[in-house]
């Protein structure tokens, strides 16, 4: 009897582009919103961003900092 192999028992794979964009959902932001300190995702060089907790745009300060 010839076994048949199992999509399931494949091991995906995944592309360097794909496994950076996974990695970055668990990476820690630096940078909180300067109104609630909600923990906030910005861009290099990024002042403001959009609070998803204050539903508006604010200034981002770095975490620690007064």
């Amino acid at each position: 009897m010839k076994k048949k192999m199992s999509l399931i028992s494949r091991e995906p794979t995944l592309s360097k582009e794909d496994e950076e964009f996974l990695d970055s959902l668990f990476i820690k932001s630096d940078y909180v919103c300067s109104n609630c300190l909600a923990e906030v995702d910005i861009d290099f060089g990024q002042e403001y961003t959009y609070c998803e907790k204050c539903e508006c745009y604010v200034a981002v300060k770095k975490k620690g900092s007064a």
